[in-house]
């Protein structure tokens, strides 16, 4: 569950690329109307974001290959010359991120390992485990925090009243289901909470080991402000 971290073989891919042969290579694949010079990239190994934009490229490299008239030659090579770009944008941005990580790890790391959770309750709590030093030379220290929740379910309003009552079981199934997603995202804002927390620069030996999350006043949902510990907006 959650996941903030990139993992080795992103890390792995994404170290192997250099901007300007990439640039090259996207042309190359242009001009050649195949992506066979972008395959020594390992572009699908980069992460979902390039590999979703890799994959709009091939797309948009098929349908400017199938192209006959001169009108759709020049719409699909427009459309090819975006997915260029965002393309190299994304495997820009993951690079960024790369190094990111790479900057943030000689002073601390949010393991974000965190096993999948069955059968869900209302009250619900993540740990988060994290090391961090003061300096790079400094040995690592070591500690987690508990995050807590209480699920409330909230009215869906603008759907569709059921013709007739729900069944218990199909009750249960529904509620299971908003637990998950309740779950997925307290999971998230717990391991980047964390993560921002020690960005700012913060002492890691002032973490809490318990926090109980906040849920928005309006709403009754969770935000991005809801795991936050410190400051004005604990």
């Amino acid at each position: 569950m959650g996941g903030i971290n990139l993992s080795d073989t992103e890390k792995a891919a994404l170290s192997k690329i250099d901007d300007k042969e990439l640039d090259r290579a996207i042309e190359q694949a242009m001009s050649d109307r195949s992506s066979s010079a972008l395959y020594p990239f390992r572009l699908s190994d980069c992460g979902p974001y390039v590999d979703k934009e890799y994959r709009r490229f091939g797309e948009a490299l098929s349908k400017y290959n199938l192209a006959k008239s001169s009108r759709k030659v020049d719409e699909t090579y427009d459309r090819l010359r975006k997915a260029a770009w965002d393309l190299d944008f994304a495997v820009g941005q993951m690079k960024h991120r790369l190094a990111e990580e790479a900057k943030d790890g000689e002073l601390f790391y949010v393991y974000d390992d965190i096993l999948p959770m069955y059968n869900p309750s209302k009250s619900m709590s993540v740990t988060v485990r994290y090391r961090w030093r003061k300096n790079p030379a400094d040995s690592w220290s070591h500690g987690h925090i508990t995050f807590h929740h209480e699920y409330e379910e909230r009215p869906q309003y603008g759907l569709p009243t059921p013709q007739r009552k729900l069944s218990a079981a199909k009750q249960r199934e529904q509620l299971e289901e908003k637990l998950y997603v309740e779950l997925d995202f307290l999971v998230r804002y717990a391991l980047y909470a964390v993560r921002d927390y020690f960005r700012e620069g913060l002492d890691g030996a002032d973490i809490p080991e318990k926090y109980r999350v906040t849920i928005d006043s309006y709403s009754r949902t969770l935000n991005n402000y809801s795991a936050v510990f410190w400051g004005d907006k604990a």
